[in-house]
């Protein structure tokens, strides 16, 4: 039986801070990498290292094409529950790809049913939606600047 809306019980969340963490440059990728992260509970060195080494291991088997730039984007976000991990890159100037990967702080993925079908969560909507439209201004005009894409970030703050 299917419920009402109005019975439907929604979890709450805290907004999250954004963070600029720089760029991630291995194989043919280049990722503007960005930190999420409840308070003031920032991401630790060990896991940008480890986020670093998941990227760079799960995007080694995406096929590239020659002639194609691979840049793109890399959310980190340290949620209440976990780590996830999204990457995006636009490939035939248009088209974003994804990745995403999530790792439970207790081991239990409660969600890995619907996993693949995962885009991001309501926090990461808005950086996903500032990396559309920097690439629609920087990189689908008649002299792309990837120099210029790449140097556009989202403004750190509350998402």
């Amino acid at each position: 039986m299917q419920k009402s809306i109005q019975t439907i019980d929604l979890q709450r969340y805290p907004e999250r801070t954004v963070s600029v963490l720089g760029t991630l440059s291995f194989a043919a990728f280049t990722l503007k990498a960005y930190g999420l992260f409840v308070d003031d509970n920032t991401l630790t060195d060990e896991e940008l290292g480890h986020a670093r080494g998941v990227f760079t291991s799960r995007l080694a088997d995406v096929a590239t094409a020659d002639g194609e730039n691979y840049l793109g984007f890399a959310l980190i976000h340290k949620g209440t529950e976990g780590l996830t991990l999204s990457s995006f890159w636009w490939v035939q100037g248009c088209v974003l790809c994804h990745d995403h990967v999530r790792i439970p702080f207790n081991g239990i993925d409660t969600m890995s049913d619907m996993r693949p079908h995962v885009l991001g969560c309501v926090w990461e909507l808005d950086l996903i939606h500032f990396e559309r439209n920097a690439w629609q201004q920087k990189m689908m005009r008649p002299q792309p600047d990837a120099k210029d894409y790449l140097h556009s970030w989202f403004k750190p703050t509350k998402a």
